[in-house]
């Protein structure tokens, strides 16, 4: 018997939710990126869906990095590969650029992750220093600046955070 018109309506629609999850996820996954305390509000309240996001915009990710890894890969001769245990052949560069795609986009995750815990650090750090600045007068702010950058001038090498710190010190204190 074959295929009715109903089932392969349904099909249909079922391929059209698939590509239309893969298409905007990542379009999701950028706004809340760019926005991080909308992120933060809706995933307090919609965790199932913010995973949904994350992991539509991983594949996503994965499926063009591999496929466009395995277009870079034009020089692989198709010869080689191997046969898996179901008789079926695998192309090297298929292989190659499945795992590779893989790690990439694990990384980048990683990235990601790393960037949104020091902006939260970030935030909190100006949290506690405009708290400080309402509960110290000027006068020890500008002690505590001095001393600082005295503590940083006596220093022979200063590390780039270090280089920094010094220079909004001394734009602090001219100010």
């Amino acid at each position: 018997m074959g295929v009715t018109m109903f089932e392969s309506i349904i099909k249909y629609l079922l391929l059209f939710v698939f590509i239309g999850w893969l298409t905007i996820s990542p379009m999701i996954f950028a706004y809340w990126h760019f926005i991080p305390q909308l992120r933060d509000d809706f995933i307090k309240s919609h965790e199932t869906i913010a995973q949904a996001v994350y992991l539509g915009a991983f594949l996503t990710g994965f499926i063009i990095i591999s496929t466009g890894l395995e277009h870079l890969l034009f020089f692989v001769p198709e010869s080689w590969g191997w046969l898996d245990g179901d008789g079926e052949y695998i192309q090297l560069k298929w292989f190659l650029s499945f795992i590779v795609g893989f790690f990439v986009m694990g990384y980048l995750g990683f990235l990601l992750e790393q960037y949104d815990n020091h902006r939260k650090q970030n935030q909190l750090m100006r949290i506690e220093l405009s708290a400080y600045r309402k509960i110290t007068p000027r006068s020890e702010l500008i002690k505590c600046y001095q001393q600082r950058l005295e503590e940083l001038e006596q220093h022979s090498y200063f590390s780039p955070d270090e280089e920094q710190e010094k220079e909004i010190l001394k734009h602090l204190l001219s100010g």
